[in-house]
């Protein structure tokens, strides 16, 4: 490139020599122009002030002259041909040379004086044309041939009788404009081309620049095409990712909805089961409760009347003992009692009979108090054990004679029974079974949720920690995407610039040349 830029300046300095050279040619064949039209001027001068019918030299003014005339030959006359330049107020000369005035001449200005060379051909006879032998052609004008003047009378440019020794000037002439003319119109024509090699290296150049700004928007162009479409897949991927992590967090929370919804059910199923079991065990003890009270109430069916028997071990010691019951005011049975019906008071201050309305024992039941504490043990009254509980006695009890041993009685034997205070111990074992199985439901309720919690936390932390996974993917992806459009621009950019320099490069190396 470097070569190609050396060579072209010094074409280009080649180039630029020889068109000086050409119009410093031209310069000097213009000043002889001019110097020669001086002359030509002066002499037109000299001959207007010449005597009239005296010959006067066009070449070096002063020097001897000729009057000597040659005859005309008179010739047909033939008019003026176009081309052809005339002489007018000709006048032929002793050495066969014509001297006038020319025009329509391409190598004279029209009024020019001239004198010819040796006419050669043709009959020097005014409205003919003659020819030197050089083969330069003349009209002579047929005005000046009538007037006189070519044979020297009337009014004559060529003052003097001798004949002036003259040359083939025209023809010399003719060469000469030619020449110049032809040096004019290669100097025009080289710097024509000049301006046009100019006019063409501004118009390369100019597109030079055009194709270098286009190439240089298109690369920018396609640079942020391929950052949009970097950047949008960027986002499609980080959405795809997102999406598919919704997807999997969905799934993951799905999942522990289903599991803790299978782990409920499985605790309800097992609850159901206890309760079931619970109420089997319920209705098996009620059974053999009904049963033992059925048993019973066979054996005081069959037992004598006025004898005392014993709930608790049947075929055991029995006593016949009583104590007197006291009278006491009737009192209604209050909400929440449990109510002794078919009661006997037992030697030992205990009381047997059938409960109703107590939430230890079913309905019917025969059970046997502890010694009574408080309260007067008559039917109608309410009495509290040592150990707080309370009953209410049944005062129909009292009236039949039950209670007393009258009438039909569970308890036939005079002996008093010893007995315990079963119905509390039951209470507080029921109570304490039913404490024991309520805080074994809680706990195992409890180690249910706890277990359920767990596994929800299990599969939130999964959850979150592939979301995090995700999401980082997703990062790298962006910043990965992110730093391969930033070095595709920067790529972009430098060739640009590097196209741009070279352009440039090429701009300049056509200026110089």
């Amino acid at each position: 490139a470097q070569a190609k830029r050396e060579a072209a300046a010094a074409d280009a300095q080649r180039k630029r020599e020889e068109a000086q050279a050409k119009r410093e040619a031209a310069a000097a064949e213009a000043q002889a122009k001019r110097e020669a039209a001086a002359k030509a001027t002066k002499a037109e001068q000299t001959v207007a002030a010449a005597k009239p019918s005296v010959t006067i030299s066009l070449f070096g003014f002063g020097g001897q002259q000729d009057t000597e005339e040659e005859p005309v030959k008179k010739a047909r006359t033939k008019p003026a041909p176009r081309g052809v330049p005339v002489l007018s107020r000709w006048r032929l000369n002793r050495d066969g040379s014509i001297s006038g005035f020319i025009s329509g001449s391409p190598s004279f200005e029209d009024g020019d004086a001239i004198t010819t060379s040796a006419i050669a051909k043709g009959d020097v006879v005014g409205g003919n044309i003659v020819q030197t032998g050089s083969g330069s052609r003349y009209y002579l004008d047929a005005a000046t041939e009538k007037s006189g003047s070519s044979r020297g009378g009337g009014f004559s440019l060529f003052g003097r009788k001798k004949a002036v020794k003259t040359v083939d000037t025209d023809k010399k002439d003719v060469a000469d404009t030619r020449a110049q003319k032809a040096a004019e119109a290669e100097a025009k024509r080289e710097a024509l081309a000049q301006a046009k090699a100019e006019q063409a290296a501004k118009r390369a150049e100019a597109a030079d620049a055009k194709r270098a700004a286009a190439a240089q928007r298109a690369t920018e162009a396609q640079a942020k095409k391929e950052a949009a479409a970097a950047e949008a897949k960027a986002k499609r991927e980080a959405a795809a990712a997102e999406a598919q992590a919704k997807r999997e967090a969905a799934a993951a929370e799905a999942q522990a909805k289903r599991e803790a919804a299978a782990a409920d059910a499985q605790r309800k199923r097992e609850e159901a089961q206890a309760k079931r079991e619970a109420a089997a065990a319920e209705a098996q003890a009620k059974r053999e409760a009904a049963a033992k009270a059925t048993k019973a109430e066979q054996t005081v069916a069959a037992a004598k009347p006025s004898v005392t028997i014993s709930l608790f071990g049947f075929g055991g010691q029995q006593d016949t003992e009583e104590e007197p019951v006291k009278k006491a005011r009737t009192k209604p049975a209050p909400r929440g009692v449990p109510v002794l019906s078919r009661w006997r008071l037992n030697r030992d201050g205990s009381i047997s009979g059938f409960i109703s309305g107590s939430p230890s024992f079913e309905d019917g039941d025969a059970i046997t108090t502890s010694a009574i504490a408080k309260g007067d043990v008559v039917g109608g009254n309410i009495v509290q054990t040592g150990s707080g509980s309370r009953y209410y006695l049944d005062a129909a009890t009292e009236k039949s004679g039950s209670s007393r041993g009258g009438g039909f009685s569970l308890f036939g034997r005079k002996k008093a029974v010893k007995t315990v205070d079963t119905d509390k111990k039951d209470v507080a074992d029921t109570r304490a079974q039913k404490a024991a199985e309520a805080e074994a439901k809680r706990e195992a309720l409890a180690q249910a949720k706890a277990e359920q919690a767990a596994k929800r936390a299990e599969a939130a932390d999964a959850k979150r920690a592939a979301a995090a996974q995700r999401a980082t993917e997703a990062q790298a992806k962006k910043e990965a995407a992110a730093a391969e459009a930033k070095a595709k621009r920067e790529a972009a950019a430098a060739e640009a610039q590097a196209k741009r320099e070279a352009a440039a490069a090429e701009a300049q190396a056509k200026r110089e040349a």
